[in-house]
C-alpha cells in the first residue's frame, strides 16, 4: 500500500521491456479461457443482459449456435494482454479500431 492508501498489483511476463526493444513483427502469445462464469460476471458488472448474451433460444433465432460473449468482455481481455503481458505495465492503449469477424461463444479458448 502506498502513502495514498492505494494497493497496486501488477502481473506481467516482462516488466522491464523497453520501447526500444520492440520492432515491427514483434509478437507474444497469451492463452485465455473464456467461461460462462466470466460472461455471467460481466453481465452483473456491466448490466448488459441483452438476450443475445443471455438467452440461448434468442441467439439461435438470430442464427448463432449459442449465446454470444460480449464484445466488451473480449476487449477487456485484450486490455489484459496489452497492460500486463505485451507490451506490459508501461504501455498506454490510446486507440482501438476493431471488427468482430466471428461470433465468440463460451466456453472457448482465445
Amino acid at each position: 500500500m502506498d502513502s495514498t492508501g492505494r494497493t497496486e498489483q501488477v502481473f506481467m511476463s516482462n516488466p522491464h521491456t523497453a520501447i526500444e526493444d520492440f520492432h515491427v513483427g514483434h509478437s507474444s502469445n497469451l492463452t485465455i479461457q473464456v467461461t460462462s462464469e466470466m460472461v455471467d460476471a460481466f453481465v452483473g458488472l456491466s448490466g448488459d443482459n441483452a438476450p443475445l448474451h443471455t438467452d440461448k433460444a434468442v441467439a439461435k433465432k438470430h442464427g448463432f449456435k449459442d449465446t454470444l460473449v460480449h464484445g466488451a468482455l473480449l476487449i477487456a481481455l485484450l486490455s489484459r494482454m496489452v497492460g500486463t503481458h505485451f507490451p506490459g505495465c508501461s504501455s498506454l492503449w490510446s486507440r482501438l479500431d476493431i471488427a468482430f469477424r466471428q461470433p465468440c461463444h463460451a466456453p472457448c479458448q482465445l
